[in-house]
Parts: structure tokens; sequence; C-alpha cells
């Protein structure tokens, strides 16, 4: 165990149960997958002011757990600067919220288009689609989501669900569903996850390339252990090390309904300033998807399987494959560099332009979380990349996305963009974070030749997007309120790859958070 340094769709019926009955997250003011990357943000922070050093980020079922039995292994009271932390890891007894919010989006969306080159059913519309899923549609939004939760020991139970409505439709709201329903915690040296839970990877201020958090929660069964472990003889040296299991199923409103996800992820830190993350994601089965017996699956979900069958016509599944690697800065405070590399299926040994090319995702990163001394401004910029065929495929042709989500990078297939976010915290009750990004797509046509030699047949020119994004949090645990503001804009030149479209689109959103217990 890590320790401190000094040491979906449902029925009006189950949903109105859901939201009468079930019980959030904890007179928290964010929203789950926001909660996620704030434990992250602040463990960040914690290890930048030498309070936390052992502990591997990139696999979060469990971390909260982790985290918060490490801040405590000493009999101690957190420090102030660890009071966020506290905050954020702590699971009251009994808790209660109601969140409203309203917001208007002109999004400039659009689907993604075909390049003949494999398929994937996902939009572009990154004002509109906020984390977990929740997206909006062009006009006035009015949403209601009440959350409640409860605790039993180290067990803890969470609910969410999720009403939207658009204003000037009919009265009847665009959607309603349970947004969240899970339980977790541990079980002996393991840590389970069951039900509708976030499942995210990685340390991608925008997006991991495989599990990001930013489509809905997925049905899924998680198990991970709980904390860290050490590996037994010289394989010690790999350092405190954590593992997870995840098995998923979509939802079946796809070319390929009701298809699995399963996925396993190692995360190590094998020196104090290094952690190295292997990451496997398997799409397979589901309602006319490739036929296979239960040994060919389990062949299948061997990660060398494919480069050492001479058959390609043998797939019966879609990969997705991620090694990312972090390092801690010496003398900056705290400053990490990273770099995320990710795998759409895996081509032959002589494939290798096809292997680090079409298929392949790159996210270089760099995250200052002490911009200043005393921690109160953090800074963090990544560069992402997509091959042309990454995230397509043939025989899964909605590709591994949710709701027209991609489970992982927004910025899909083909493309590139540029990233900054600061994050200022005068106090522990204000937040104030502006981002601003530079994307740019490609969809040029292209004809296949032998051994997925590419010819392009049609050269479009490239969709260009300029965004600006700030967000405000402000709470008031005495009166058991919060409130989270979020205003963009968006510039597109190109817009579906047409070379004379300009367009401009903006967001303008308040939620208000109440706690009711």
């Amino acid at each position: 165990m890590a320790g401190p340094k000094a040491l979906g769709s449902v029925s009006w019926g189950a949903l109105f149960l859901t939201l009468l009955c079930a019980l959030p997250i904890g007179g928290q003011l964010l929203r789950p997958t926001e909660r996620s990357d704030r434990v992250l943000e602040e463990l960040e922070r914690l290890q930048a002011f030498e309070i936390l050093d052992t502990i591997p980020t990139g696999q979060r079922l469990g971390l909260a757990r982790t985290l918060r039995m490490a801040m405590e292994s000493d009999g101690g009271q957190p420090q102030d600067r660890t009071s966020a932390m506290a905050r954020l890891v702590s699971i009251p007894d009994l808790t209660a919220a109601l969140e409203l919010s309203f917001g208007w989006v002109d999004a400039n969306g659009r689907e993604v288009q075909p390049n003949g080159l494999g398929e994937i059913d996902a939009m572009i519309a990154t004002l509109a689609q906020a984390r977990g899923g929740r997206i909006l549609d062009d006009g006035l939004n009015w949403t209601v989501e009440p959350a409640l939760g409860w605790r039993s020991g180290e067990w803890s139970f969470q609910a969410r669900g999720r009403i939207r409505w658009l204003s000037g439709s009919s009265h009847d709201p665009e959607e309603g569903r349970v947004q969240e329903l899970w339980v977790e915690g541990p079980l002996g040296p393991l840590y389970f996850s069951v039900g509708r839970a976030p499942v995210m990877w990685g340390s991608s201020f925008v997006g991991a390339p495989v599990l990001s958090g930013r489509s809905r929660a997925l049905d899924h069964v998680g198990i991970a252990t709980d904390g860290t472990f050490r590996f037994p003889w010289i394989f010690r040296q790999l350092g405190p090390s954590r593992f997870s299991v995840s098995v998923a199923r979509l939802d079946g409103t796809r070319a390929v309904p009701h298809s699995f996800l399963v996925g396993h992820r190692l995360s190590l830190r094998p020196t104090r300033n290094l952690e190295v993350g292997i990451s496997m994601l398997i799409q397979s089965g589901g309602e006319g998807g490739p036929e296979a017996s239960f040994f060919q699956r389990v062949l299948d979900y061997l990660v060398l399987v494919e480069p050492l069958t001479a058959d390609l016509s043998a797939e019966i599944s879609n990969k997705l494959a991620g090694l990312d690697v972090a390092w801690m800065v010496p003398g900056t405070r705290g400053s990490r560099a990273y770099l995320s590399i990710a795998f759409d299926d895996f081509g032959k040994a002589y494939q290798l332009d096809r292997v680090f090319g079409q298929d392949a995702s790159y996210i270089l990163g760099i995250s200052i979380p002490r911009l200043e001394a005393d921690g109160m401004i953090g800074l963090k910029a990544e560069y992402h990349e997509t091959g042309v065929r990454f995230y397509r495929h043939g025989q899964f042709p909605s590709g591994v996305t949710m709701d027209r989500i991609v489970l992982g990078d927004g910025l899909g297939p083909d493309g590139r963009g540029v990233y900054l976010a600061m994050a200022i915290r005068p106090n522990a009750s204000n937040r104030l974070v502006v981002q601003v990004a530079r994307e740019e797509r490609s969809n040029d046509f292209y004809h296949v030749k032998g051994e997925f030699s590419l010819s392009k047949v049609i050269d479009r020119p490239e969709e260009k997007r300029t965004r600006l994004l700030a967000d405000w949090e402000r709470s008031w645990p005495d009166r058991n309120f919060g409130v989270v503001a979020r205003t963009g804009y968006e510039h597109v030149s190109n817009f579906a790859f047409d070379q004379a479209t300009v367009r401009h689109g903006a967001l303008s959103e308040i939620r208000a958070v109440l706690w009711l217990h």
C-alpha cells in the first residue's frame, strides 16, 4: 500500500424509481467524471508538494480509496494544501443533491465522414459534448440531475438521473435516463465496481485515446487491486503497481448491437519520478458480430495473436492497445512530461508504417501543477495526433463509441490538436479554468491496395477549429450550495471540409447544485 512520503435508455417507471429511491456523490459540486479528473489533479499537486510520491495514477478505479488510505495512514489530519483532496475522497454516510442547469449552444456539430478506410458512427461537436456523455442540442437546454449516495463501511452506492428539455420543442423531455448507478468497494485484496459507472484511463486532461470519460457511463463490472502491490522476485523493481480488468456491454443502437468491451490496464511506478502504463481494450461479440468459439476468443484476447497470424481474415474483434509514460522532472516543483501511444488493431511486423502511422494515436503533454510556489496556479499543455484509420473499423462499423461519442479522444480519426489549460485556485471554494484549443482534421479519401498500402483518391481541405473555454466553480459549503458556470467560443474554417464555409459557435451554461443532506 502506498503512503505519505514521511511514511442508456430506461423506462419512465424505472427512471422515476431510481430518482426517488437511489442514493451521490457525497455533497460534491462535481459530477463523477469531473470528480475523477479532480482527484487526479489534486494528486499531482500532493506529489508536487512531496506529500505523496508512490501512487501510480493512470488507473482510476479505486484511486480515491487508495489516496484516502495513504493520507490517513499516519493517523494525522491532512495539511491545509490537502484539504481539497480530503473533501474529494471522503465518503459521507448518506447524501442527496439536486443539480439544475440551463445552457445554450450552437455547436457546429457534424458527423465523422467516411474516407474509404473503415467506418465510425460519431459526431464532432466539442462545445455540445460535456464530460460523461452529457449532450446539449443546439438551442436552449434545461436539465435536472438528482443525485444520491449511501455508504456502509468502505462500500458506497452511487446513483444519478438526468432529464433534459429543449426549449421550443414539445413538453416531453429530449432525454431521460439513469446517468450513473453503481456500487463499489473493497473485498479482500481487490476493489470492485459494478453497475453503470465511468471508466477512465490515463492522465490526459483533454481525453485519453482509449477510455477518456467523454461518453456516458458504461454498464460494466470492474475489478482492480485494492491499492498498490509489488510483483515478486526481480520484478519487484517495477515498483508499486495497480492492475484492473473491466467488462462492459455497449448499447443496442449501433451497427452491431450489444457488443462487449473487455479492458485491462497495468500501471507501474518503477521509480519515484517514472510511471508506466500498459492498457488493452477489445471489442467483440454482439448481435451480428463476427462469430467465434470460446477458445478462439480467449486466444484473440492475447495481444500478440494477430501479428503472429498470417491470415488477417481471421479477425473477430477490434483491439486498441496503449502505452503511456510519465516522468516527473526533478527540480521543477513536480512538473510532469508524459507520452501516450495507442494502436487500433495490429499489423504484421513488416507493416510498421501501418502500425505506427495509419492505426496509431499520439499524445505528448506537460503538466505544471505548481507554476508558482504556493500551487495556486497550474498549467497543462498537450499535442494530439491520430492516424487516418484510428477508431475506424469494418466488422464493427459504429466504432468504439457510445451515443455517437468516441469513448477515447474527441479529436477523432485523422486529426491534430494543440491544447492549453490554466487552472487558478485562489482558495478552497473558488476555481477558474481557461482552455484554448487549436484542432485540424483531415478527411481525404483513400483506396486500399495490397498489404494496406494507401492511395489518395480525393484531397480535401483540412477543417480547422479554434476554441476558447472558461469554467468557474464556486461553492458555499455552509449554505449547502454551489454553482458552475461555463462559456465558450469556437471558430471553424473549412467546415465539413468545404473550403468556402466558415462557422462560429458559442456555449453558455450555468448549473446550480443544492446539497439536500
